[in-house]
C-alpha cells in the first residue's frame, strides 16, 4: 500500500488530532489539556486494534505549558509512530 492509501485508511480507522506519514512511518498525535487517565497507550491500543500487524517504532507524551494559539506539535499531546507491513 502506498503512503497516500495508508494514510487514508488510518484516518478512517483511528481517531487522532493530527496525521502525517513520511517514508512509510505514520505519526499520530492526540492533544490534551487534562490527562483524565489517558496516555499514549490508549493511542497505541487503537492503532493495534485497527492494524494488528503494525510495528510500533516510538510512542510517548510531549508535555508543554499552555500557550494560546500554539500548534499541536508545540502543545501537550500523546504520539505514536508506526508502520504497517
Amino acid at each position: 500500500m502506498n503512503n497516500k492509501g495508508l494514510l487514508a485508511k488510518v484516518k478512517d480507522t483511528v481517531h487522532a488530532d493530527s496525521y502525517s506519514i513520511k517514508n512509510g512511518i505514520v505519526l499520530l498525535r492526540q492533544g490534551f489539556f487534562y490527562r483524565h487517565g489517558g496516555s499514549e497507550d490508549n493511542l497505541v491500543s487503537a492503532v493495534m486494534k485497527a492494524f494488528p500487524t503494525a510495528t510500533i517504532h516510538d510512542k510517548g507524551e510531549h508535555w508543554a505549558a499552555f500557550s494560546g494559539g500554539a500548534s499541536l506539535a508545540r502543545s501537550s499531546h500523546w504520539y505514536v509512530k508506526f508502520s504497517v507491513a
